[in-house]
């Protein structure tokens, strides 16, 4: 069985419990569409060959987002690098702010669904009218929910939407997000899980919550820092649930 992950913000510490047999600097990869693009803080660009209990992996340490100034297309280029080299599953990782009040920062989000609320479909210029009922498998996402449960870990189903970024959501756009049925927000993902789907891959979208949405905390001011700061506490909890679903497959 041959998996895919992508790294999102904060959560490269993951990588370092895995046997990696090669490191390969992304820039090598996509060599012409990276000149002189330095990667978000967060984000080490770094391509990962490596098994863990048995099962192959290939692991971008980081990603490519839509506000860094990319066009769609490029974005989704390593969900089809994935697909070109075997793999038949992703999991895609990220840190979103939670809508939902009940959340915590540093709680586990499994995706059952999306709104892309973002400028561009990462199919525009195909015509590839590809089926969303059903985008993140229902099976592995069980699996991933069932894992944290076993690790005492809090987890919750939920559906994240995202937006182009760089900028956090005003109050009032959580507000409304909230009313669009969005449980979480985020400013990547849904573009390379869409791409997966219709790559007829299996896409496992597993994230933790940083902050609370704008407006839900009195005063509260955002920022990417902050962000970081919870990763590096989140992502040891992080990697057990990460490793201990790949473990279960």
């Amino acid at each position: 069985m041959k998996i895919g992950v992508i790294l999102g913000s904060g959560l490269g510490a993951a990588a370092e419990q895995l046997e990696i047999k090669e490191t390969i600097p992304v820039e090598n990869v996509f060599a012409n569409d990276l000149m002189g693009k330095a990667p978000p803080l967060g984000h080490s660009r770094r391509l990962l060959k490596a098994s863990y209990k048995g099962k192959e992996l290939i692991v971008f340490q980081g990603r490519f987002h839509f506000y860094e100034g990319f066009p769609m297309d490029f974005i989704v280029k390593p969900i089809r690098y994935l697909k070109n080299n075997g793999a038949e599953t992703v999991i895609l990782s990220f840190a979103c702010g939670a809508i939902r009040k009940e959340f915590r920062i540093k709680d586990f989000i499994v995706l059952d669904d999306h709104i892309h609320f973002q400028t561009f479909n990462p199919l525009r210029g195909t015509t590839q009218f590809v089926d969303c009922t059903q985008v993140y498998d229902k099976n592995l996402a069980g699996l991933v929910l069932k894992t944290a449960k076993k690790l005492k870990l809090r987890a919750w189903p939920a559906v994240y939407l995202s937006t182009n970024g760089p900028t956090y959501e005003t109050p009032a756009e959580v507000k409304a997000y909230a009313k669009l049925g969005a449980d979480v927000v985020g400013m990547s993902v849904t573009a390379e899980a869409m791409t997966a789907v219709s790559l007829g891959m299996k896409v496992v979208g597993l994230g933790w919550v940083s902050n609370m949405a704008s407006g839900l905390v009195p005063k509260q001011k955002l920022s990417h820092q902050e962000v970081l700061d919870f990763g590096r506490e989140a992502a040891q909890n992080y990697a057990r649930l990460l490793l201990g679903f790949i473990g279960s497959l």
